[in-house]
C-alpha cells in the first residue's frame, strides 16, 4: 500500500465518526479535495476581479498555465471516475502545503463538528452555487427541491399564457438569498424582460450581507432582486412590505423546529447554524401564523388577476408539521390547501392556491405564539448592492478599497500617506472613501507610546543593524516591520461601520485570523495583543483613532526573516517568539505576501460585511491623486 493510500484510509477513518459510513466520508475526501484543486485555478473574489496592481499574483495559477491544465486535468478525472484510485491519484497531485490545508479541514469536521459546506465555503443549489458562511443558514436538498417544482409550475403556466405584467414575488426569511436569487435566475433566464421581481427580506444583518455577496456573484441584476431587512412580526414592518403593491406569490423557509427537537439536532447544526434561523417556540408554526395572517389581509393580490391552479402561498414546514400548518392556512382564510412530501418521504411544504371569500377565524391555537426573536426595527428600506447591510436607521457600510503600494514602501512615506488620507477623511467624514493600504516595509523598527524617548539609546541600537527606526503615534511597544511581511494600514471611518474602537480590533483580529485559516492554520487571540498560535505571535496590532477616523493597523508575519525579532522583545512581551505563515504551515513551505493578500481581501470582505474591491475602481480620482502624491514625494 502506498503512502497517499494510506493517507487516504487515515482521513476516510476519521471521517466516519461525523459521517456515520465510509460511502459518506469519501465523498467529503473527495469534495474537499476538488475544493483546495478548484482554489488554484479560480480568483479567490467572490464576483469577476478587476486586474491585479503591478507586483501582485492573485493566484498562482495566473503565472504558472502548465499548473491550470493539470489542475484541470485532475479535477475532470475525479468528476468522470469518482472511484478510491482517483481519488487518491488527486491526493498524490496536492502539494504539502495543501495537504496541510486538508488535515486541518479534516480536524474541523471531526473535531469542531464544523459542517462541510462553511469548510468549503459554497454550497450548490438548483444549478448555482452559493457563497455560506457562519451562522447564516446553509440552503438543504429539501428546499431546493420544492422551489424548482414552484418554478416549475410557473414556468410552465408562463410558456402558454401571455405576460402582462412583471410577477411580484416576496420571500420571507431569505437567510443567503437561495430561494429568491434561484427564482430570479430561473423565471427570467433567457427572457429580454424579467417574468418576475423578487422582494427577499431577513432580519439577520449577516444574511443579508451574504445574500449580496451571493448577489454579486450569481450576476443577478437588482432590478430582479431587491434585498431588505426587517422583523416580520412586526405588523408595521409587515405591512410597509404592499406599499408598492400585492405580490402574486409568496415563498419561505421561517424558522419551525420546536424546543423538544432542537435538543436533539446534531451539534454541527446547533454550534455553527443561527439558532434564529431554526429554533420556533411552541408549536414551531409561530411564524407561519404571522405570514399567514399578513399574506391573508394585504400581502397578497386579491383582484383576481391570477391562475387559480398557481400557488399563491408555499412555506416550508418540519416532519409531524402538515396537519397544524394546513389548519393555519385555512384559519387564516385560505382555499386549494395542502401539503406536499419531500423525497424522503417528509411532507416538507404546505401551501395555498386560493383565498376564501370568507373572513378568516379570529381565534387562535393555543400554541399560536411566534417564534422567539431579538427586537428589531419596524421598518425597512433596500440596501444597495454595492454595500454590506446595517440596519434601517442607518447608511449602508461602504465599500472598503484596497491599494498595494508595493514591496519596499519607506516607513516615514507610508505614514505620510496615512495623514493624508486621514487629513481627507476628516474634512468630508460623510463621503470619505475607506482605504486600505497594503505594502511591505525595507527592515524597520518602530516603538508606539509606551516606549517612547529611547531614540538615543535603542534607536542607536537598531539602525546599527541596518534597519530604520521610528517613534509612532499608535499603541504598543517596539516592533519590527520588514520584507516578507504583509502590512495594512486601514483608513476607514468607524462611524461608517458602526465599529467603536474595541469591535474595530476585534475586526481586524478576526480577519487575520481568518487569513491564517485559509493556509490550514489555526490562530487566536490571548490576553497580550494580536494574533497568536499557541505562545507565538504571527500578526501584530497597533492602532490610532482620532475622531473616529482610524490610522497604522496590522502587520502579517508572511516569509519574513524571523531573526529580526531577536534584537527586540517583541510588543513587551518576554519569552515569547514571532513566527510566520511559512513556518506554521504543516508542509513549512514559503508563503508569500502575494500569497497571502487574496486570503486578507476576502477575510476582509467577510468580516467587514462589505464590499472589498480595487481603488481604481471604487475611486479613480482618488488612486490618481495618491500616485501623483508618490510621485512627488519620490523626487522631492
Amino acid at each position: 500500500m502506498g503512502p497517499y493510500q494510506r493517507r487516504f484510509q487515515s482521513l476516510v477513518s476519521r471521517l466516519r465518526q461525523t459521517c456515520h459510513n465510509a460511502r459518506s466520508a469519501k465523498n467529503e475526501v473527495r469534495w474537499m479535495i476538488e475544493s483546495i484543486l478548484l482554489r488554484r485555478i479560480q480568483t479567490p473574489f467572490p464576483r469577476q476581479p478587476p486586474p491585479p496592481p503591478p507586483n501582485f499574483s492573485i493566484t498562482k495559477a495566473h503565472v504558472e498555465p502548465t499548473l491550470a491544465s493539470s489542475t484541470q486535468k485532475c479535477l475532470e478525472r475525479l468528476a468522470n471516475n469518482q472511484t478510491d484510485k482517483s481519488v487518491v491519484g488527486a491526493l498524490g497531485a496536492l502539494s504539502e502545503k495543501e495537504l496541510g490545508r486538508l488535515e486541518a479541514w479534516v480536524s474541523q469536521r471531526t473535531e469542531e463538528h464544523k459542517p462541510l459546506q462553511y469548510i468549503l465555503g459554497t454550497q450548490p443549489f438548483a444549478g448555482l452555487e452559493f457563497k455560506v458562511r457562519r451562522p447564516t443558514l446553509i440552503p438543504r436538498w429539501e428546499t431546493e427541491e420544492w422551489i424548482f417544482k414552484i418554478i416549475e409550475s410557473y414556468k410552465s403556466h408562463y410558456t402558454t399564457h401571455p405576460v402582462t405584467r412583471p410577477l411580484r414575488i416576496l420571500d420571507l426569511c431569505t437567510g443567503s438569498g437561495c430561494i429568491a436569487l434561484t427564482v430570479a435566475h430561473h423565471l427570467n433566464q433567457n427572457r429580454t424582460t424579467p417574468l418576475a421581481h423578487i422582494t427577499a427580506v431577513d432580519f439577520s444583518e449577516r444574511a443579508l450581507s451574504l445574500s449580496l455577496v451571493n448577489q454579486r456573484r450569481s450576476g443577478i441584476p437588482a432590478n430582479h432582486v431587491s434585498f431588505h431587512q426587517g422583523d416580520i412580526t412586526s405588523d408595521t414592518f409587515m405591512r410597509s412590505l404592499s406599499t408598492d403593491g400585492p405580490y402574486d406569490l409568496i415563498v419561505s423557509n421561517p424558522p419551525y423546529i420546536p424546543p423538544d427537537e432542537y435538543a436533539k439536532l446534531d451539534k454541527s447544526v446547533t454550534d455553527w447554524e443561527d439558532r434564529a434561523a431554526l429554533f420556533a417556540d411552541g408549536d414551531g408554526l409561530g411564524f407561519h401564523r404571522v405570514i399567514a395572517k399578513h399574506a391573508r389581509e394585504h400581502l397578497l393580490r386579491r383582484d383576481g388577476d391570477r391562475d387559480p391552479d398557481l400557488p399563491i402561498l408555499v412555506m416550508e414546514i418540519g416532519e409531524g408539521q402538515a396537519e397544524g400548518a394546513k389548519r393555519v392556512l385555512v384559519d387564516a382564510g385560505f382555499e386549494n390547501v395542502s401539503a406536499r412530501k419531500d423525497l424522503a418521504g417528509v411532507e416538507r411544504i404546505v401551501s395555498a392556491r386560493g383565498l376564501s371569500e370568507i373572513e378568516a377565524k379570529t381565534s387562535s391555537p393555543k400554541k399560536a405564539a411566534p417564534a422567539v426573536v431579538p427586537p428589531t426595527p419596524s421598518t425597512i428600506t433596500p440596501h444597495s448592492n454595492q454595500a454590506a447591510i446595517v440596519n434601517s436607521s442607518s447608511k449602508p457600510r461602504p465599500p472598503i478599497a484596497y491599494k498595494y503600494l508595493g514591496p519596499s514602501v519607506p516607513y516615514m512615506q507610508a505614514l505620510s500617506l496615512q495623514d493624508l488620507l486621514v487629513n481627507k477623511a476628516a474634512s468630508s467624514p460623510d463621503s470619505s472613501t475607506n482605504v486600505l493600504l497594503l505594502l511591505q516595509h525595507p527592515p524597520t523598527y518602530t516603538a508606539g507610546r509606551r516606549v517612547k524617548g529611547t531614540e538615543d539609546t535603542e534607536g542607536a541600537r537598531l539602525r546599527a543593524l541596518g534597519a530604520e527606526y521610528h517613534e509612532v503615534k499608535r499603541g504598543g511597544q517596539t516592533t519590527f516591520h520588514g520584507p516578507g511581511q504583509l502590512i495594512g494600514y486601514p483608513i476607514l471611518n468607524l462611524l461608517h461601520y458602526q465599529l467603536d474602537v474595541r469591535s474595530y480590533v476585534q475586526h481586524l483580529e478576526r480577519s487575520l485570523i481568518r487569513t491564517c485559516e485559509h493556509f490550514g492554520i489555526r490562530a487566536q487571540t490571548t490576553a497580550d495583543t494580536g494574533v497568536w498560535i499557541e505562545d507565538r505571535k504571527i500578526a501584530a496590532l497597533g492602532i490610532h483613532v482620532r475622531r473616529h477616523i482610524t490610522n497604522h493597523g496590522f502587520a502579517l508575519n508572511c516569509d519574513v526573516d524571523l531573526t529580526w525579532f531577536d534584537h527586540i522583545v517583541a510588543c513587551g512581551l518576554p519569552d515569547k517568539k514571532a513566527t510566520s505563515l511559512g513556518v506554521e504551515a504543516l508542509s513549512g513551505g514559503r508563503i508569500t505576501v502575494d500569497d497571502a493578500i487574496p486570503s486578507l481581501l476576502r477575510s476582509f470582505e467577510e468580516i467587514f460585511e462589505t464590499q472589498v474591491d480595487r481603488l481604481g475602481k471604487i475611486s479613480p480620482s482618488l488612486d490618481d491623486e495618491i500616485e501623483q502624491w508618490i510621485r512627488k514625494d519620490q523626487t522631492g
